[in-house]
């Protein structure tokens, strides 16, 4: 089993996406800072499972699933900040009140779709445990491998014996010798 990175990565592509496509459409009183502290805050909600409890494979699933789960909650939140980061830096050239109101409004849309994309990335994290937990607990069943009888036993015994070889020289006494005419 072992969650991938890729399913991580595409939910942060997916989140970074919806954040600039989303940003501009809502209005509220945010400050860039403000912004990133609640994208911190969001970021802070993450639970993790504990591997203990977990023994060989499902351990180290889990602590693989504990990291890319980290790593994705890390990613959203740079991308986030990045986008904070571009918004106030464009509204900086700009000297309206308006100015001001877009700019929180976008603030606003980057929190609430990174804040989405953890809690999105929190229930692909809790499924991949739940799965892991599962197979954790599954009794593995092998067949058992067929055994040879004692006929297939001799059988191979008896191939394996060297055979005799036969001493018979035609070499000596079966030739005419030369001079009988």
């Amino acid at each position: 089993m072992g969650m991938k990175r890729n399913l991580f990565g595409a939910i942060v592509v997916a989140g970074v996406l919806s954040m600039w496509s989303a940003a501009g459409s809502f209005a509220a009183d945010l400050t860039p800072a403000q912004a990133k502290d609640a994208v911190s805050n969001c970021a802070k909600t993450l639970q993790l499972t504990s591997v203990s409890g977990f023994t060989g494979e499902a351990a180290a699933n889990v602590a693989e699933t504990n990291a890319d789960a980290t790593m994705g909650v890390a990613e959203i939140t740079a991308e986030a900040n990045q986008s904070i980061d571009e918004a106030a830096t464009e509204n900086e050239d700009e000297d309206t009140a308006t100015s001001a109101a877009t700019l929180s409004a976008e603030l606003n849309a980057i929190v609430t779709e990174a804040c989405q994309s953890i809690t999105a990335l929190q229930a692909e994290y809790n499924a991949a445990i739940a799965e892991i937990r599962a197979e954790s607990t599954e009794p593995t069943v092998n067949p058992p491998k067929p055994e040879k009888t004692d006929v297939e036993k001799q059988d191979t015994e008896k191939q394996d014996v060297e055979k005799p070889e036969s001493k018979h020289d035609d070499s000596e006494g079966s030739q005419p010798a030369e001079g009988d005419d």
